[in-house]
C-alpha cells in the first residue's frame, strides 16, 4: 500500500480544493469553507499532507497559508484519480441497476429511515446499513 492508498476522505476533499486553485495560497479558514470540512479538522488534515510531501505551507502576516507543491500537482491530481469500489465482506458492489438482480427491491437510505419509522424494519438494520455506508466512503 502506498501513500495514496491511505488517503481519507477527508484528507482527499482538502486536496481536491487545493488542486482546484493551484495558484493561489489558502488559509485553514478558506480551506474548511471550500470543503465544509471543520477549521479543527481541517488543520490536522493539512498536516498529514504535508508530512505526505503534497501540500507546503507558509506564514504571510502572521496568517499561515498552504498550497499543493507544484512539483507534486501531478501525484496529487493521481492520488485523486477516480479507483473501483473494493469488495465488501466478498460481495461486489452494484455499480449499475444490471448488476442488481430481476425484481429485487433496491432501497434509499431515506426509505430505510421511513421503514424504521414506521416500524417496518428494525431499527438495527438501518444501523448496519449506515456502517456500512461509512466503510465504503
Amino acid at each position: 500500500m502506498n501513500d495514496t492508498d491511505r488517503l481519507t476522505f477527508r484528507s482527499r476533499q482538502i486536496m481536491e480544493a487545493l488542486v482546484a486553485n493551484t495558484d493561489t495560497w489558502a488559509s485553514v479558514g478558506e480551506i474548511a469553507a471550500a470543503t465544509g470540512i471543520a477549521t479543527g479538522t481541517v488543520s490536522p488534515l493539512l498536516g498529514r499532507l504535508i508530512d505526505l510531501g503534497y501540500v507546503e505551507d507558509n506564514r504571510v502576516d502572521g496568517k499561515r497559508l498552504f498550497r499543493i507543491l507544484p512539483d507534486q500537482l501531478e501525484a496529487a491530481r493521481y492520488a485523486l484519480r477516480p479507483r473501483p469500489t473494493p469488495p465488501v465482506n466478498g460481495h461486489k458492489p452494484a455499480t449499475a441497476h444490471t448488476d442488481i438482480p430481476e425484481g429485487e427491491k433496491v432501497w434509499t437510505v431515506r426509505e430505510l429511515e421511513e421503514a424504521v419509522t414506521r416500524g417496518g424494519m428494525p431499527a438495527s438494520v438501518l444501523a448496519a446499513v449506515r456502517r456500512e455506508l461509512r466503510t465504503n466512503r
